[in-house]
């Protein structure tokens, strides 16, 4: 599913509507359990260049005052519309445990989770550390401030140490647990040491060397699931490191499992509605969950949903079933030092018209549901549907974030998406998409055996034949999105021509039963 130019700009400018256009509530990281193959490299700035606070400080009141507020203490007017409490930038001691390449990642890569858009397509590397620098001025910590790349110099020899704990029972794992160093420097190479824990849980690495712009965490696994400390820079000068690795016992149980956050972002297309759905999972309890006898089914899609598809840079395990979305790592308890939610990002397409109702079965409680919609075109009708913030995306396109009270522990959730006609009225209700009814089945059916009846009238064309339509659709509205981003057409004129081509591509796609990407795309 190649993402549209305005979906791109949902994703970024949903964030925006309720949580202004900045927001540094959470990390972006790839959840415990999930040990990857190699160590995220820093990003670092271009040797002979330095981190500028004061251009920082005009970017941040450029884009970030709306959420964190002008001086950083996180009471921006729109604060209180995110679905947690904003860091508080002026906290000294708070900056002071933060590193500021978490930082300089969370503003590239964003948390849809808290709301926050990512920035590395619209702040070059220099503009995202100097914003860096600028949060750490907040506070006093300006020798945290990211400095200039320096020449390499000689590897420096350090000593690691740390120990172990089992969290969930306040106690050392058994002695002899193994214990694997990992170090990575900025060029991307990484080297990997072991040893083994004593009968305290303690465990010693002794002469490490390190390159200048090294990081390093050390890894363990118990029951099953890897486990990582929090990953630390080599400092200049020090030569003793604590890094602790704590475990946690597993269960299968998936009692302590809720749903922390529901996001939907719907953007209104021709002859469809593409949907964007942020699910964002969390575990309460004290044990890892680990389910046995199958993958953690975190989220099941609407009836009717079409053409599902996975963020393509999902940072762990995550696949597409016909029950739904399922995660293929563990599930930490969130009161675990590392990040213990975990997020999944899916896109479908729903058969657009005058009323749609979604109903979506959920296997586990929900604490926060909101929909963002065209403002003006859609209407979110819904238990205790309350707006909440509308902004412009982008020229022309508003943009309306909208709370729905979350069902009750083992229903499901339902809420419509209307189309507002001209001049405000409702129009005619045509069709009500839903899961798990007799009716809703009866209604898909239906519509399979419409389509059906549009394929059988209009497919003129041999399978191959269309399929080489559909590619060639793809690479047009491809072509048309670089040459916007280029400069070379207008917004008007690439919303004209990628509109005519999109409306093309979904009539070919429906009438010959073809998947809407090529393999592969």
């Amino acid at each position: 599913m190649r993402t549209s130019r305005l979906l791109r700009a949902l994703l970024l400018g949903s964030a925006a509507l309720a949580a202004g256009a900045c927001t540094l509530a959470g990390d972006v990281t790839p959840p415990p359990g999930f040990v990857p193959f190699e160590m995220a490299v820093p990003v670092a700035l271009a040797e002979g260049v330095a981190a500028d606070s004061a251009n920082g400080a005009r970017l941040y009141a450029q884009h970030c005052t709306a959420c964190h507020g002008a001086g950083g203490a996180g009471d921006g007017e729109l604060a209180a519309n995110l679905p947690g409490p904003l860091p508080n930038f002026t906290d000294a001691q708070f900056a002071a445990l933060r590193e500021p390449q978490a930082w300089f990642n969370i503003i590239s890569n964003g948390n849809l989770a808290a709301l926050m858009p990512p920035w590395k397509d619209r702040l070059s590397v220099q503009e995202r550390w100097d914003l860096v620098a600028h949060l750490y001025s907040l506070s006093g910590n300006a020798a945290r401030v990211p400095a200039a790349a320096a020449p390499a110099v000689a590897k420096q020899t350090v000593r690691v140490q740390g120990q172990v704990v089992n969290v969930t029972r306040s106690t050392a794992p058994t002695a002899g647990t193994l214990l694997t160093l990992v170090t990575a420097d900025a060029q991307g190479t990484q080297r990997e040491l072991q040893t083994v824990t004593d009968r305290a849980g303690n465990f010693v690495f002794d002469a490490v060397q390190l390159a200048p712009d090294a990081r390093m965490e050390v890894r363990a696994e118990h029951d099953g699931v890897n486990y990582a400390s929090s990953p630390v820079p080599l400092e200049p000068g020090l030569a003793d490191y604590r890094l602790d690795v704590a475990v946690y016992d597993s269960t299968d149980a998936l009692d302590d499992v809720e749903l922390a956050q529901l996001h939907f972002i719907v953007e209104q297309q021709a002859e469809a509605l593409l949907v964007t759905q942020v699910a964002v999972l969390r575990n309460k309890g004290s044990r890892t969950v680990t389910p046995a006898a199958a993958p953690l089914l975190a989220l099941r899609l609407p009836a009717g949903a079409m053409q599902a598809q996975l963020r393509t840079d999902q940072s762990w395990p995550a696949w597409l079933t016909p029950a739904g979305v399922e995660l293929g790592t563990a599930l930490l308890p969130a009161g675990a030092a590392e990040a213990a939610e975990q997020q999944v990002v899916v896109s479908y397409f729903l058969p657009a018209a005058a009323l749609v109702t979604i109903v979506q079965p959920l296997d586990f409680p929900v604490r926060s549901v909101t929909v963002t919609v065209p403002a003006g075109l859609l209407r979110v009708t819904g238990v205790g549907a309350q707006a909440v913030a509308e902004r412009e995306v982008q020229p022309g396109v508003r943009m309306q974030v909208v709370q729905i009270l979350p069902p009750a522990a083992g229903t499901a959730l339902q809420f419509g998406l209307e189309a507002i006609a001209a001049g405000g009225m409702r129009s005619e209700k045509l069709l009500t998409l839903a899961a798990g009814a007799l009716l809703l089945t009866v209604g898909a059916a239906l519509l399979a055996g419409l389509l059906h009846l549009v394929r059988a009238r209009r497919a003129s064309r041999t399978f191959g034949q269309a399929a080489a339509g559909r590619d060639k659709l793809l690479r047009i509205i491809a072509h048309l999105d670089d040459s916007y981003a280029l400069g070379e057409l207008s917004a008007d004129e690439h919303q004209r021509q990628r509109g005519r081509a999109l409306r093309k591509l979904l009539h070919l796609v429906r009438s010959h039963n073809l998947p809407l990407g090529a393999p592969g795309a």
